[in-house]
């Protein structure tokens, strides 16, 4: 986060099916996203894409602690 032009990152849960989205903002303080398979679709504002929730997940085995 220290990083200057670090503008958006992803933290993807080895545990549920869950994403961390954190997003720089104007001001230099950080928005972060809890995304779910609800959302659908987990949108790189950065890189102006978006990737399909379930293609993240793709033949990955959670591990259940």
């Amino acid at each position: 986060m220290r990083i200057p032009s670090l503008l958006e990152y992803l933290t993807v849960s080895q545990t549920a099916k869950l994403i961390d989205q954190s997003i720089r903002q104007a001001d230099d303080c950080w928005l972060i996203r809890e995304l779910t398979p609800v959302n659908g679709k987990v949108p790189l504002r950065c890189l102006g894409i978006e990737l399909d929730f379930s293609e993240v997940y793709d033949k990955v085995e959670l591990n259940s602690q």
